[in-house]
């Protein structure tokens, strides 16, 4: 457990402080300290309930935070890689006539290359607002 104050903050702001530098199974612990710091059992468990229900919602922002920067990475690596594979295709290396000459492979070369760059751009601007 994270060495908790010898006196527990009894302010809500104080409180979710250590309550976020405490690992969640070592919380519970804290609880019981402000029941006994505070000796009114019911207003320490409404001040630690509301501390700890801000905490939990602050993890799970940064949760889904996490896995939404990991996401658009990843869109745009596989947009990245589509486009590079469509590159190859009608490239003089390869040269499929289908990709290289057809109505529709500028079109989808284009609409590849479209998606890509709004990938890049919603991943800089996710990581904007998480900023």
């Amino acid at each position: 457990m994270t060495q908790a104050p010898p006196e527990i903050p009894t302010d809500e702001v104080g409180l979710i402080r250590l309550l976020e530098a405490t690992p969640a199974g070592d919380r519970y612990a804290i609880c019981e300290r402000l029941e006994k710091q505070i000796v009114d059992q019911a207003r320490a468990r409404r001040l630690f309930e509301r501390a700890e229900a801000e905490v939990l919602h602050g993890e799970a922002c940064e949760r889904l935070r996490r896995q939404l920067t990991a996401a658009l990475d990843a869109a745009a690596a596989e947009l990245r890689k589509a486009e590079g594979l469509l590159v190859d295709l009608c490239g003089s290396s390869v040269y499929d006539v289908e990709y290289a000459e057809g109505v529709g492979a500028d079109d989808l070369l284009h609409m590849v290359t479209t998606a890509h760059r709004s990938a890049r751009i919603a991943s800089t601007l996710q990581k904007t607002i998480a900023a």
